[in-house]
């Protein structure tokens, strides 16, 4: 073999293996929870699972009400990371001119980056 082709199959390798690293920590997240919507499908005795993008801590709640749930995408509420103790606000955004659209939940820094995620947790065994 020559050098230019083991190169492309190391690069293979390590794509195929962060690719598959990804999905396997989707998958033990759960469903990602980025509308209003999927928040209002919510019902008490649901857990969701928040993680932190800057440290990637994270935490499990469990639901105690659908207004609880709710608290989760009111716009200019506030969420603290289980880890870094950063502030997180929650920040809605719809697309322009298209009043039918979903309306996307964020949740921004006090610098002004999207680090948190939400995600329903998967049913425990």
């Amino acid at each position: 073999m020559n050098l230019p082709r083991v190169f492309a199959v190391i690069l293979g390798l390590i794509a195929g293996t962060a690719a598959l690293s990804v999905y396997l920590s989707r998958a033990a997240v759960g469903e990602l929870l980025t509308t209003r919507a999927q928040f209002e499908q919510l019902r008490p005795g649901d857990r969701i699972v928040y993680v932190c993008r800057q440290c990637d801590a994270k935490r499990t709640v469990a639901l105690a009400s659908v207004a609880e749930a709710l608290e989760y995408c009111r716009e200019g509420a506030t969420l603290s990371c289980p880890g870094c103790k950063d502030e997180m606000r929650v920040v809605l955004k719809q697309v322009p001119g298209a009043p039918d659209s979903a309306v996307e939940v964020h949740y921004f820094n006090k610098k002004g980056h999207e680090c948190l995620t939400i995600a329903k947790a998967p049913p425990e065994p």
